[in-house]
């Protein structure tokens, strides 16, 4: 498959939108934090990239951006929070039996795939990441952007599926940054 000038200034484009948006949520957003906090949220940034990107390409998360998530997740719960690592795992576990379970449901009930295994995969990462309390915060961000911009779509007469990874790991992002939404 070649690649066309076009196609490749679109996606040049698409790259320096995506840096620069983060770039700025991380500026506006990210109170002064610790350095390895800081680490972290600039490990996020590539990540959050590559699932953007190959969500939009062909709906689909890749394994190994997960596989990386979980392991900042690990590293940030050692560091940050060990007394709460088990809990946070076995959470991450349970949210991913819950959204899996969800996604099945939804394919079998509506024969749409809404919320893929991928998605499902990405959210466990993310509470994982973030730690379980920031997960209605996480999926109330992720949401609200996934809605928008099917409403969008819609209205523009371009119905198809919106790729819900790049809203999942930019609500990560930013939850990483600000902490969870207390109510």
């Amino acid at each position: 498959m070649s690649v066309t000038p076009e196609s490749f200034r679109r996606k040049a484009a698409l790259c320096v939108g995506l840096v620069s948006i983060y770039g700025l949520t991380l500026v506006l957003f990210g109170r002064p934090l610790p350095f390895d906090a800081l680490v972290v949220a600039l490990c996020l940034i590539p990540l959050s990239l590559w699932v953007t990107l190959q969500d939009l390409k062909d709906f689909t998360i890749p394994n190994m951006a997960v596989l990386l998530i979980v392991g900042l997740g690990i590293i940030a719960n050692i560091q940050f929070s060990p007394d709460m690592f088990l809990f946070n795992a076995v959470a991450g576990l349970v949210v991913l039996a819950l959204f899996g379970t969800i996604g099945a449901v939804l394919f079998r009930v509506k024969g749409v795939d809404a919320l893929g295994f991928g998605d499902a995969k990405l959210i466990a990462a993310c509470s994982l990441l973030c730690g379980v309390a920031a997960l209605p915060t996480l999926l109330l961000i992720a949401s609200l952007g996934g809605i928008v911009v099917g409403l969008i779509q819609l209205k523009l007469g371009r119905a198809s599926g919106v790729a819900f990874g790049p809203y999942i790991v930019f609500a990560n992002f930013l939850v990483w940054l600000t902490g969870p939404i207390h109510f």
